[in-house]
């Protein structure tokens, strides 16, 4: 196989060289802690930057925000997802790659589903084998749990919170979303179930990939795949002769040593359980000069849009 491939609010159309404008009303099929599906908006106009790709990759594809908005944006570029969870990698291959019928079953499952606790601590002590149970069950747990993380039903066991375990169900609404993200992807669209490894090192120099690792503070309380610093630096290794990427992480200082790469921040909030964090992440480009097609104006209320060399060695005094 060859690859070929937050800042608070942010406006709804960005501006790119005084040319491109773009707008699109992102998805929300799976709700994540981190979840880029409100920020696709300050994300889209650095991967517009990259001319002449002929596939777009995301080795950490999660909820596939900014996957769809680059599906619907080039609509003939080849796609590759991947997911080293089980669930996520059946769930988008199921969208992307089913024939008719199955596509349409896991649509009525969702239709005539209603959650309750009962049924929560059900699915979530199942272990499915086929494709169309395991998306059902990964997409079920993340919309019927706190922050989407699969593990506490919304309402808690005796739904006495506000918010029901039914709340963020939606079904007419996630199957919109559904039918809009299979026209997007359909026919064009490579599932993978890999470690992010293997997809990166397939790359080449027509390939594009968006990253969006997990947090290296406060992943291993989000995410379901616990990483070592071990895992950041083989990260960042696989990415060190790749050129054509951008990256979304926390601005922690682990991470600014591993990368010399420019940054562009925004702030971003996450759920974690009860409590809801603003906390700040970055852009990483592995460029030494900033995009020019990127809007240096798209941050609002008050944030700073100056793009910062982290590395001693790259500023431009140095």
């Amino acid at each position: 196989m060859n690859l070929s491939f937050r800042s608070q609010s942010v406006p709804k159309s960005i501006q790119c060289s005084g040319e491109l404008s773009f707008s699109f009303e992102s998805m929300a099929l799976f709700r994540y802690p981190g979840g880029k599906v409100r920020y696709t908006d300050f994300i889209l106009p650095a991967l517009f930057k990259h001319a002449e790709f002929s596939n777009y990759a995301e080795p950490f594809v999660g909820g596939g925000s900014v996957a769809l908005a680059m599906a619907e944006r080039y609509p003939t570029i080849k796609l590759v997802l991947n997911d080293l969870d089980a669930g996520m990698s059946a769930f988008w291959d199921l969208v992307a790659n089913a024939p008719d019928p199955e596509f349409q079953e896991l649509g009525d499952l969702i239709l005539k589903t209603r959650p309750t606790v009962h049924l929560f601590r059900k699915i979530k002590d199942s272990h499915p084998t086929g494709r169309l149970g395991k998306a059902f069950r990964s997409f079920f747990l993340n919309r019927a749990s706190y922050g989407g993380m699969g593990v506490n039903p919304l309402g808690g066991k005796d739904q006495t919170s506000k918010g029901k375990i039914d709340s963020r169900w939606g079904a007419q609404n996630r199957l919109r979303d559904l039918s809009q993200a299979r026209k997007l992807l359909a026919g064009r669209t490579k599932v993978l179930n890999e470690d992010f490894a293997n997809v990166i090192r397939l790359s080449h120099e027509k390939a594009l990939m968006f990253l969006d690792p997990q947090y290296y503070e406060a992943g291993n309380q989000l995410y379901k795949f616990k990483w070592t610093d071990a895992d950041h630096i083989r990260l960042r290794d696989a990415l060190k002769d790749k050129t054509n990427w951008v990256m979304s992480y926390d601005d922690h200082p682990f991470i600014k040593e591993l990368y010399k790469a420019l940054a562009y921040e925004m702030k971003v909030k996450y759920s974690l359980g009860l409590n809801r964090k603003m906390m700040n992440e970055v852009l990483l480009f592995p460029r030494l000069e900033f995009p020019t097609e990127f809007n240096p104006n798209v941050g609002v209320d008050g944030i700073s849009d100056t793009p910062r060399i982290w590395i001693k060695g790259y500023g431009p005094n140095d």
